[in-house]
């Protein structure tokens, strides 16, 4: 029998809110050990970030990944 979607997906979703900077998405990202996060304003869902996202953003924009961090990324 094949597998579904809910097989195979992480059970306990973490969500962020869409005004918190970037640097507190990727410390969750981090701390639950997960490759996405859901994104929220006042409960309604905006979207979904990853790992990826935040990554290629910050690198493409600053140049190098040594520039990527520091406050407010």
């Amino acid at each position: 029998m094949a597998q579904v979607v809910a097989d195979v997906m992480t059970a306990d979703r973490v969500s962020i809110d869409a005004d918190v900077e970037v640097a507190a998405a990727a410390q969750r990202l981090r701390d639950h050990d997960v490759g996405s996060i859901v994104v929220k304003d006042h409960g309604r869902l905006l979207g979904v970030r990853t790992d990826r996202d935040i990554v290629v953003r910050l690198v493409a924009a600053r140049g190098s990944a040594e520039h990527a961090g520091g406050a407010g990324v």
